[in-house]
């Protein structure tokens, strides 16, 4: 057991062919905590979010798997506000690294996490569609996406429940997958409101 900032952390490790090739096997979990609170004796400053009491309890279990070329993550157990993320994941250590991961989220209210609105004034709701449009940042493609020039990324998730900007989805499929700089999304699915969305995608 050890507690590192304020979280307990339990861990058992089991080592095989330590001189030839090692393999470590074992369980981890961290007890419930604050997240918002941990970030905050670590000095993480949160972005402001539309509910201040988001991030107010977590507890994470998982068993792994490690070995010099690969760590897996199963029977994955995060449980997060009234959310619960399980499943498993895989990545190699490689200099890029290989991510397959197969998760399921039971549901999420998104829009407790984004930022608040922002205060209309009476001005701006006067003005109406006669205020000029704020100039576009100028945003690097290139560098924007220079991330997975180190990340290959395969993986579905599923989402029971999703909530986001008012709009409320039922059993959620995404499957994203990148190459190089591009990032595909086939498909993401969605029961929405009586019917079906399903969408395809690649940004680069």
């Amino acid at each position: 057991v050890a507690h590192i900032a304020g979280a307990e952390i339990n861990a058992n490790v089991v080592g095989t062919s330590i001189s030839e090739q090692p393999r470590f096997i074992g369980k981890l979990s961290v007890a419930e905590m604050s997240p918002r609170n941990l970030l905050g004796d670590m000095g993480v400053a949160l972005p402001v979010m539309a509910d201040s009491n988001a991030l107010q309890k977590a507890e994470f279990a998982a068993d792994y798997s490690a070995t010099p070329e690969h760590v897996e993550l199963s029977n994955i157990h995060l449980a997060f506000d009234e959310s619960v993320l399980t499943g498993s994941l895989q990545s190699s250590l490689d200099a890029i690294k290989r991510v397959n991961f197969n998760l399921a989220l039971s549901g999420i209210n998104a829009d407790r996490y984004l930022p608040p609105p922002a205060p209309e004034s009476a001005e701006n709701t006067a003005a109406g569609s006669q205020a000029p449009a704020p100039a576009a940042a100028d945003v690097n493609d290139g560098e924007m996406f220079s991330f997975l020039d180190a990340l290959a990324l395969d993986g579905k998730l599923t989402v029971g429940k999703l909530h986001i900007q008012n709009l409320d989805m039922n059993n959620v499929m995404l499957h994203v997958k990148t190459q190089g700089r591009t990032l595909s999304i086939d498909p993401l699915t969605a029961a929405l409101y009586g019917g079906e969305a399903a969408i395809k995608a690649n940004i680069d």
